[in-house]
């Protein structure tokens, strides 16, 4: 008798694989985040350091310290943040939060869809483990 459960397990698993395939950002909506390529996460800190070291602590050998103060929170803290995946920081990336009102807010940083690949790819990489 076959277990209907892994039969489903099974369907899941190779929808997901035929969806990674033909379009690697459906396979991602439907569950199948893969770890960053490392590729992507030296490009990520590298991009990072040259761009997002004013505000945040990107890596902790920067050579500087952010000039904001306070200084927007660590990528270590948002790696680790609650709910945080690749789906919300390319968001996030792609969004203007800086308005008259909010000045200090993160601009929108006007980065491409690459950049953003990478820049995702170095924070998911700073998770702590769980």
């Amino acid at each position: 008798m076959r277990d209907r459960r892994n039969g489903n397990t099974v369907s899941r698993l190779v929808l997901l694989g035929i969806l990674a395939a033909l379009n690697p950002a459906l396979a991602f909506a439907a569950g199948a985040e893969k770890a960053p390529d490392a590729g992507d996460v030296s490009a990520g800190r590298d991009l990072a350091l040259s761009l997002c070291t004013p505000c945040h602590v990107v890596s902790r050998d920067q050579e500087r310290p952010p000039i904001l103060r306070p200084p927007a929170p660590s990528f270590r803290v948002i790696a680790d943040k609650q709910g945080i995946s690749a789906e919300s920081l390319r968001t996030f990336l792609s969004t203007t939060h800086s308005t008259i009102d909010t000045p200090g807010n993160m601009p929108n940083p006007s980065l491409s869809e690459d950049q953003i690949r990478v820049l995702v790819s170095y924070i998911l990489s700073l998770r702590s483990s769980r």
